[in-house]
């Protein structure tokens, strides 16, 4: 957000659009934002554009048979590493969401664009800052906790085939007979008409196949209190050598 010099807050907001007028919904959803529209396949002195007038969000029409906005949404990404992109899809197509994706963006909406849902991914994006700050916290938590783990079977405090780890946070809960749901491939809670998650559901999925691979496991550990608790067995230093991949 930007603060004028009545103490007001404004957005300013990026719209690549593949058609003029594609993308009115959001100018709609945020009558008092600043606006800056090009035609997404602009690709020339859209980063410098994105710096010089300060932009905050970005929303990024990929209609069209060519999909433009897939290339210039990876130049954003690349010079603006911190910038929300917004991509739109014309249709709910997996591959096309997944391509999205690949290229860096924050957040997926499907046209047509209605104002609540605009609303929701503004809020979204917008807790980016807050959302990296955690992320970053837990990645170096999950460092260290790796890290006492490998000096404890150094110095032959251990002596177990497998090392315990925990990850946990105090944001939503997963439901418990939606243990395993949220370990397949392409699931995701919630009601994805209202509040569409991050991602496309594939992470979870991921971490469990390469665990296994290791002879390892992970799974939800039950909280008393709100929050999420991921559970990790991984496989001591001596029993990982001794490890053979199929």
């Amino acid at each position: 957000m930007v603060t004028g010099p009545d103490g007001s807050i404004s957005l300013k907001l990026l719209l690549l659009e593949a058609q003029p007028g594609n993308l009115e919904a959001v100018r709609t959803a945020w009558p008092q934002a600043a606006i800056v529209a090009r035609a997404v396949g602009q690709e020339l002195g859209v980063t410098d554009q994105i710096s010089r007038e300060k932009v905050q969000v970005v929303f990024c029409d990929l209609s069209g048979s060519d999909c433009p906005g897939v290339g210039v949404l990876q130049q954003i990404r690349r010079v603006h590493p911190q910038l929300p992109l917004v991509a739109v899809l014309p249709t709910r197509d997996f591959a096309m969401a997944l391509t999205a994706l690949r290229s860096g963006v924050d957040d997926l909406l499907v046209h047509p664009l209605s104002k609540d849902v605009l609303l929701a991914a503004g809020v979204r994006v917008s807790h980016r800052e807050e959302f990296n700050a955690r992320q970053a916290f837990t990645l170096q938590m999950a460092k260290r906790s790796l890290d006492d783990l490998v000096l404890l079977k150094a110095i032959g405090e251990t002596t177990r085939s497998t090392d315990d780890l925990q990850i946990a946070n105090q944001g939503q809960s997963v439901p418990r007979d939606s243990a395993e749901d949220i370990f397949q491939e392409y699931s995701q809670l919630g009601n994805l008409d209202v509040g569409k998650p991050r991602g496309v559901g594939g992470g979870l999925a991921t971490c469990r196949a390469i665990l296994r691979q290791m002879k390892s496991e992970i799974f939800l550990e039950p909280m008393e209190e709100e929050g999420t608790s991921i559970g990790l067995l991984l496989p001591s230093r001596e029993t990982s050598m001794e490890l053979t991949y199929d």
